[in-house]
């Protein structure tokens, strides 16, 4: 069972029971660019502080212990890709699993309140998300004036996960296909946001004594892509706008590398720790070339197997 906060009442007590305690309500609209109402069972205590406030009891749709209100800034340019930008006080609504049909599906969600160039929209997508989520209030929109709704990248960095998360879920060579997209998006709407349930697990490190207290701020500030403060964080949250801008080179530090250069070669791995584990490592191995009396400037590497 989902933990969607729509689910039906009864279900809803069934897992109370089975926990032995109701759920929290908390939607992720508040520290990230869409909403995402959810229900958590916590069986440990959570903690009040910056960026949160508590709202306790239940409006009787649902059994709940309440709601959590959740909030934090995210820069908008951070998460989408150049060129394209999202309405001001808004949030993008909750991402939907990919349904592809010919046809539109039974009972689509939001048809009604939909203008006819945002059906049309809808039916060019192959319905592939409810009708709803093709409005123009709901979509990105550039300075050409198109609209379009968030690509699998944005979504996978806006729910908190690194660029390009999800690209292992199929074989490579379904990789860039339209199935593979889909199997993409269908994954991202059936996840929980990284950010609600990294402060959820922090209160529970906090109680024991591992770590000190986070805000909700903190923890979107180290999920941000593209900015983190150490090489390695920014290896595994690379920024979703790609650059081709280089620094000019420096003789300096290229005289420095080469001196750092071993005849003999190195092997460079080139396994990101973000990557399924495979089988055989894939590796660069490199040395200069065998004629020594050229300098390295003029013959470059000689070897380049992988």
């Amino acid at each position: 069972m989902e933990s969607v906060a729509s689910m039906d009442a009864k279900d809803c007590q069934a897992m109370s029971d089975g926990v032995g305690d109701l759920p929290w309500y908390v939607d992720a609209g508040g520290i990230t660019l869409c909403h995402r109402p959810r229900l958590y069972w916590v069986t440990w205590e959570l903690l009040e502080g910056e960026g949160v406030a508590f709202g306790y009891g239940s409006d009787g749709s649902l059994p709940l212990q309440g709601e959590v209100s959740l909030q934090a800034q995210a820069d908008n340019a951070l998460y989408l890709e150049s060129g394209w930008n999202m309405h001001q006080h808004r949030r993008l609504p909750t991402f939907t699993t990919s349904r592809p049909s010919p046809t539109p599906l039974k009972r689509p969600a939001g048809l009604r309140t939909c203008a006819s160039h945002e059906v049309a929209r809808w039916r060019a997508d192959s319905h592939r998300f409810p009708p709803y989520q093709y409005k123009d209030e709901n979509c990105l929109f550039n300075n050409s004036g198109e609209y379009r709704v968030p690509s699998v990248l944005e979504r996978e960095v806006i729910l908190g996960f690194p660029k390009d998360y999800t690209s292992q879920c199929m074989p490579k060579k379904e990789h860039g296909t339209t199935r593979h997209s889909d199997c993409r998006l269908t994954l991202l709407g059936n996840t929980w946001c990284v950010p609600v349930v990294a402060w959820l697990i922090s209160n529970l490190l906090v109680v024991l004594g591992f770590m000190t207290k986070l805000c909700p701020q903190d923890i979107v500030d180290r999920l941000r892509p593209g900015q983190g403060r150490t090489l390695q964080r920014l290896l595994v949250r690379p920024p979703i706008r790609g650059s081709t801008s280089s620094y000019p080179s420096c003789p300096g530090l290229v005289q420095k590398l080469s001196s750092l250069v071993s005849l003999k070669g190195e092997d460079l791995l080139l396994q990101a720790p973000t990557e399924a584990p495979v089988k055989f490592h894939r590796s660069i191995s490199m040395s200069w070339s065998s004629d020594r009396s050229l300098p390295p400037s003029s013959t470059g590497w000689n070897s380049l197997e992988i």
